[in-house]
């Protein structure tokens, strides 16, 4: 059965929340269901499972989105899950860029990925990410639009692709 809207599941970034200008102005176009993610990894990651597990009826029309260490837990369930993922100025080295004790970010082939990266990011390196993920993902990069990359209309716009190459696969 296709499915005509997607499914966005947000993740925040680290010391952010799932209230944030970026998740409301998502929802004004999308469904959005954004968890509110502990900070220790442990707990991080059985609460995200848990909450992706709650939605299993909806698997098939999800898409994980995620900036900075919210890019590192969409890449980790689509890597688990084989669910698209939108990555945006992902954190795959955390221990470093953010100071927090989490394993770095791996990257497979399990999941379609779009990976969103500015260069002017003043909190992460982006070529980490570019380094990391360049053969297992489509790598986009803009000049501008900082760490926190509130361009809406570019991430609908990756969603609205990702989600149709997702029900034209189907």
């Amino acid at each position: 059965m296709k499915t005509e809207t997607p499914l966005v599941v947000y993740f925040h970034g680290w010391k952010s929340n799932n209230q944030s200008e970026k998740i409301n102005a998502l929802s004004e176009k999308y469904e959005v269901i954004a968890p509110n993610i502990p900070e220790d990894f442990k707990e991080a990651h059985l609460a995200i499972k848990h909450f992706i597990d709650s939605r299993r009826d909806d698997w098939n029309r999800m898409i994980l989105v995620g900036t900075s260490l919210g890019g590192y837990w969409a890449n980790r369930f689509s890597n688990r899950l084989g669910m698209p993922a939108i990555l945006i100025n992902p954190s795959c080295i955390p221990s470093v860029t953010i100071g927090v004790d989490y394993p770095d970010l791996f990257a497979t082939s399990s999941g379609p990925k779009i990976v969103l990266l500015a260069r002017d990011d003043d909190v992460i390196d982006p070529t980490i990410a570019d380094n990391m993920l360049r053969d297992y993902s489509q790598i986009v990069w803009f000049d501008e639009g900082g760490h926190r990359f509130n361009r809406i209309d570019i991430i609908s716009k990756y969603i609205d692709d990702m989600f149709n190459r997702l029900i034209n696969f189907t």
